[in-house]
Protein backbone atom coordinates (compact mmCIF):
# COMPACT_ATOMS: atom_id res chain seq x y z
CA UNK A 1 0.00 0.00 0.00
CA UNK A 2 1.12 3.08 -0.96
CA UNK A 3 0.54 6.63 -1.93
CA UNK A 4 -0.99 9.96 0.78
CA UNK A 5 -2.69 9.02 4.01
CA UNK A 6 -6.82 9.60 4.18
CA UNK A 7 -5.51 12.38 6.92
CA UNK A 8 -3.47 14.36 3.82
CA UNK A 9 -6.67 14.19 1.68
CA UNK A 10 -8.98 15.66 4.53
CA UNK A 11 -6.02 18.17 4.97
CA UNK A 12 -6.45 19.08 0.82
CA UNK A 13 -10.15 18.97 1.66
CA UNK A 14 -9.94 21.49 4.74
CA UNK A 15 -7.39 23.70 2.68
CA UNK A 16 -10.33 24.12 -0.22
CA UNK A 17 -12.90 24.76 2.15
CA UNK A 18 -10.99 27.48 4.20
CA UNK A 19 -10.05 28.89 1.03
CA UNK A 20 -13.65 28.56 -0.95
CA UNK A 21 -15.03 30.31 2.12
CA UNK A 22 -12.58 33.38 1.76
CA UNK A 23 -13.55 33.29 -1.68
CA UNK A 24 -10.03 32.30 -3.02
CA UNK A 25 -11.14 30.36 -6.13
CA UNK A 26 -7.72 29.48 -7.13
CA UNK A 27 -6.70 28.06 -4.38
CA UNK A 28 -9.75 26.37 -3.20
CA UNK A 29 -9.82 24.92 -6.38
CA UNK A 30 -6.15 23.79 -6.50
CA UNK A 31 -6.82 22.48 -3.29
CA UNK A 32 -9.73 20.33 -4.20
CA UNK A 33 -8.00 18.76 -7.45
CA UNK A 34 -4.96 17.61 -4.91
CA UNK A 35 -7.47 16.16 -2.64
CA UNK A 36 -9.44 14.26 -5.51
CA UNK A 37 -5.94 13.14 -7.09
CA UNK A 38 -4.48 11.85 -3.54
CA UNK A 39 -7.80 10.07 -3.41
CA UNK A 40 -7.47 8.19 -6.64
CA UNK A 41 -4.02 7.65 -6.48
CA UNK A 42 -3.15 6.61 -2.49
CA UNK A 43 -3.37 2.55 -2.15
CA UNK A 44 -3.54 3.50 1.60
CA UNK A 45 -7.13 4.33 2.12
CA UNK A 46 -9.43 1.77 2.12
CA UNK A 47 -12.89 0.80 3.68
CA UNK A 48 -14.70 3.30 6.46
CA UNK A 49 -11.96 5.69 6.13
CA UNK A 50 -12.66 5.59 1.71
CA UNK A 51 -16.40 5.86 2.30
CA UNK A 52 -15.87 8.93 4.83
CA UNK A 53 -13.60 10.64 2.40
CA UNK A 54 -16.10 10.23 -0.44
CA UNK A 55 -18.25 12.24 1.66
CA UNK A 56 -16.29 15.03 2.65
CA UNK A 57 -15.39 15.30 -1.02
CA UNK A 58 -18.85 16.03 -1.98
CA UNK A 59 -18.77 18.43 0.99
CA UNK A 60 -16.42 20.37 -0.46
CA UNK A 61 -17.90 20.23 -3.88
CA UNK A 62 -20.50 21.93 -2.53
CA UNK A 63 -18.74 24.63 -0.70
CA UNK A 64 -16.77 25.31 -4.33
CA UNK A 65 -20.24 25.91 -6.03
CA UNK A 66 -20.89 28.55 -3.86
CA UNK A 67 -17.50 30.59 -4.29
CA UNK A 68 -18.85 33.24 -7.03
CA UNK A 69 -15.48 33.14 -9.63
CA UNK A 70 -15.93 29.73 -9.41
CA UNK A 71 -20.15 29.45 -10.30
CA UNK A 72 -19.44 31.67 -12.90
CA UNK A 73 -17.54 29.38 -14.72
CA UNK A 74 -19.28 26.45 -14.70
CA UNK A 75 -23.97 25.65 -15.64
CA UNK A 76 -24.90 24.10 -12.85
CA UNK A 77 -23.42 21.53 -9.99
CA UNK A 78 -19.83 20.42 -10.37
CA UNK A 79 -20.56 16.86 -12.50
CA UNK A 80 -18.50 14.05 -10.81
CA UNK A 81 -18.82 10.50 -11.12
CA UNK A 82 -17.42 8.38 -9.37
CA UNK A 83 -14.22 5.93 -10.94
CA UNK A 84 -13.15 9.32 -12.52
CA UNK A 85 -11.78 10.82 -9.81
CA UNK A 86 -8.24 12.04 -11.15
CA UNK A 87 -10.04 12.95 -14.39
CA UNK A 88 -12.05 15.21 -12.21
CA UNK A 89 -8.86 16.93 -10.29
CA UNK A 90 -7.75 17.62 -13.82
CA UNK A 91 -10.59 19.07 -15.26
CA UNK A 92 -10.65 21.36 -11.22
CA UNK A 93 -6.57 21.98 -12.27
CA UNK A 94 -7.85 23.37 -15.79
CA UNK A 95 -10.58 25.65 -14.39
CA UNK A 96 -7.91 26.90 -11.67
CA UNK A 97 -5.59 27.70 -14.51
CA UNK A 98 -8.49 29.50 -16.53
CA UNK A 99 -9.27 31.70 -13.56
CA UNK A 100 -5.57 32.41 -12.58
CA UNK A 101 -5.36 33.68 -16.23
CA UNK A 102 -8.63 35.83 -15.81
CA UNK A 103 -7.20 37.44 -12.53
CA UNK A 104 -3.82 38.06 -14.26
CA UNK A 105 -5.21 39.35 -17.09
CA UNK A 106 -7.45 41.44 -14.57
CA UNK A 107 -4.72 43.09 -12.81
CA UNK A 108 -3.10 43.99 -16.09
CA UNK A 109 -5.83 45.48 -17.07
CA UNK A 110 -6.16 47.46 -13.55
CA UNK A 111 -3.02 48.27 -13.49
CA UNK A 112 -2.63 49.65 -17.11
CA UNK A 113 -5.39 51.93 -16.19
CA UNK A 114 -4.38 53.20 -12.93
CA UNK A 115 -0.73 54.12 -14.95
CA UNK A 116 -2.76 55.73 -17.34
CA UNK A 117 -4.68 57.87 -14.43
CA UNK A 118 -1.26 58.53 -12.91
CA UNK A 119 0.46 60.17 -16.17
CA UNK A 120 -2.62 61.86 -17.17
CA UNK A 121 -2.80 63.62 -13.31
CA UNK A 122 0.86 64.20 -14.13
CA UNK A 123 0.57 66.09 -17.38
CA UNK A 124 -2.39 68.10 -16.11
CA UNK A 125 -0.36 69.13 -13.19
CA UNK A 126 2.55 70.01 -15.73
CA UNK A 127 0.05 71.99 -17.96
CA UNK A 128 -0.69 73.65 -14.67
CA UNK A 129 2.55 74.50 -14.00
CA UNK A 130 3.09 76.03 -18.09
CA UNK A 131 -0.08 78.20 -17.07
CA UNK A 132 1.36 79.46 -13.87
CA UNK A 133 -1.76 78.24 -11.92
CA UNK A 134 0.44 76.79 -8.91
CA UNK A 135 -2.74 76.37 -6.40
CA UNK A 136 -4.04 73.78 -9.76
CA UNK A 137 -0.72 71.84 -9.45
CA UNK A 138 -0.38 71.53 -6.29
CA UNK A 139 -4.23 70.11 -5.92
CA UNK A 140 -3.62 67.42 -8.68
CA UNK A 141 -0.25 66.38 -7.15
CA UNK A 142 -1.25 66.12 -3.58
CA UNK A 143 -4.61 63.82 -5.29
CA UNK A 144 -2.29 61.64 -7.02
CA UNK A 145 0.13 61.22 -4.28
CA UNK A 146 -2.73 60.48 -1.84
CA UNK A 147 -4.17 58.39 -4.20
CA UNK A 148 -1.51 56.22 -4.93
CA UNK A 149 0.79 55.88 -2.21
CA UNK A 150 2.21 53.10 -2.99
CA UNK A 151 3.29 53.73 -6.42
CA UNK A 152 7.16 53.65 -6.74
CA UNK A 153 8.61 57.24 -6.61
CA UNK A 154 5.40 58.91 -7.12
CA UNK A 155 6.68 61.30 -4.92
CA UNK A 156 10.07 61.43 -5.76
CA UNK A 157 8.18 62.92 -9.34
CA UNK A 158 6.26 64.93 -7.74
CA UNK A 159 9.09 67.08 -5.57
CA UNK A 160 11.23 66.35 -9.00
CA UNK A 161 8.25 68.46 -11.04
CA UNK A 162 7.70 71.28 -8.50
CA UNK A 163 11.75 71.86 -8.22
CA UNK A 164 11.84 72.10 -12.12
CA UNK A 165 9.19 74.59 -11.89
CA UNK A 166 11.23 76.65 -9.00
CA UNK A 167 8.79 75.94 -6.10
CA UNK A 168 11.37 75.09 -3.71
CA UNK A 169 8.97 75.09 -0.56
CA UNK A 170 6.24 72.59 -2.28
CA UNK A 171 9.44 69.93 -3.08
CA UNK A 172 10.11 69.34 0.47
CA UNK A 173 6.96 67.93 1.95
CA UNK A 174 6.69 65.75 -1.22
CA UNK A 175 10.58 64.76 -0.91
CA UNK A 176 10.06 64.02 2.66
CA UNK A 177 7.37 61.42 2.11
CA UNK A 178 9.17 59.59 -0.63
CA UNK A 179 12.29 59.02 1.81
CA UNK A 180 9.46 57.99 4.77
CA UNK A 181 8.26 55.17 2.15
CA UNK A 182 11.55 54.79 0.60
CA UNK A 183 14.58 55.31 2.98
CA UNK A 184 17.27 54.49 -0.13
CA UNK A 185 15.45 56.91 -2.63
CA UNK A 186 18.50 58.97 -3.17
CA UNK A 187 16.90 61.30 -5.81
CA UNK A 188 14.28 62.27 -3.28
CA UNK A 189 17.20 63.09 -0.29
CA UNK A 190 19.19 65.40 -2.90
CA UNK A 191 15.87 67.15 -3.74
CA UNK A 192 15.42 67.80 -0.75
CA UNK A 193 18.36 69.09 0.57
CA UNK A 194 18.65 71.02 -2.35
CA UNK A 195 15.27 72.69 -1.68
CA UNK A 196 16.03 73.01 2.40
CA UNK A 197 19.48 75.20 1.01
CA UNK A 198 17.25 77.15 -1.40
CA UNK A 199 14.26 78.38 1.05
CA UNK A 200 17.02 78.83 4.33
CA UNK A 201 15.97 75.81 6.05
CA UNK A 202 19.27 74.47 6.59
CA UNK A 203 18.40 72.80 9.71
CA UNK A 204 16.30 70.79 8.39
CA UNK A 205 18.91 70.10 5.72
CA UNK A 206 21.26 68.72 7.89
CA UNK A 207 18.58 66.40 9.53
CA UNK A 208 18.21 65.34 6.05
CA UNK A 209 21.89 64.76 5.55
CA UNK A 210 22.69 62.78 8.71
CA UNK A 211 19.81 60.42 7.44
CA UNK A 212 20.99 60.19 4.21
CA UNK A 213 24.95 59.03 5.80
CA UNK A 214 22.47 56.38 8.16
CA UNK A 215 20.88 55.23 5.04
CA UNK A 216 23.41 54.97 2.79
CA UNK A 217 26.37 54.87 4.44
CA UNK A 218 29.83 57.02 4.83
CA UNK A 219 29.63 59.25 1.21
CA UNK A 220 32.07 61.41 0.36
CA UNK A 221 29.82 63.83 -1.34
CA UNK A 222 27.03 63.01 1.68
CA UNK A 223 29.94 64.59 3.89
CA UNK A 224 30.81 67.61 1.66
CA UNK A 225 27.14 68.76 1.55
CA UNK A 226 26.97 68.50 5.34
CA UNK A 227 29.92 70.48 5.47
CA UNK A 228 28.55 72.94 2.97
CA UNK A 229 25.32 73.33 5.09
CA UNK A 230 27.18 73.56 8.45
CA UNK A 231 29.27 76.11 7.45
CA UNK A 232 26.69 78.10 5.68
CA UNK A 233 25.14 77.93 9.74
CA UNK A 234 28.50 79.32 10.68
CA UNK A 235 29.15 75.64 12.69
CA UNK A 236 32.55 75.90 11.75
CA UNK A 237 34.05 73.09 14.07
CA UNK A 238 31.64 70.46 12.92
CA UNK A 239 31.74 71.70 9.18
CA UNK A 240 35.51 70.99 9.69
CA UNK A 241 35.28 67.65 10.84
CA UNK A 242 32.35 67.15 8.18
CA UNK A 243 34.87 68.40 5.52
CA UNK A 244 37.83 66.59 7.10
CA UNK A 245 36.05 63.15 6.79
CA UNK A 246 35.12 63.92 3.22
CA UNK A 247 38.45 64.60 2.03
CA UNK A 248 40.21 61.58 3.78
CA UNK A 249 37.78 59.38 2.03
CA UNK A 250 38.25 61.31 -1.14
CA UNK A 251 41.70 63.61 -1.75
CA UNK A 252 40.03 64.64 -5.28
CA UNK A 253 37.03 66.51 -3.72
CA UNK A 254 38.13 70.55 -4.08
CA UNK A 255 35.27 71.74 -2.72
CA UNK A 256 36.39 69.45 0.34
CA UNK A 257 39.49 70.65 0.62
CA UNK A 258 38.32 74.44 0.13
CA UNK A 259 36.03 73.84 3.22
CA UNK A 260 38.99 72.56 5.39
CA UNK A 261 41.03 75.45 4.64
CA UNK A 262 38.31 77.71 5.77
CA UNK A 263 37.40 76.36 8.81
CA UNK A 264 40.44 75.19 10.23
CA UNK A 265 42.03 78.55 11.10
CA UNK A 266 38.83 79.20 12.59
CA UNK A 267 38.53 76.10 14.45
CA UNK A 268 42.88 76.02 15.52
CA UNK A 269 43.19 79.60 16.45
Amino acid sequence: MSGPSAKAVKEDISRAIGYARRFMAVRALQAGASAFESYATSTAIMGRAKFELEVLLMDMLRELELVPDIKMQIRGPFRFQKGAESKFALALSALALHLEKMEKRAQDAALQDRLGRIAQAFEKARESLREKNLPSARRVLNTVCEQNPKEPGIFTNAAKMLAEAGLMADVVPFAEKAIELNPKDAQAFSLAVEACKQIGELTKAETILRGALKNFGAHPKTYVSLARVLYQMGRWDQAYDAARAAYDRDKTLAEAKEILDLTEKRVMG
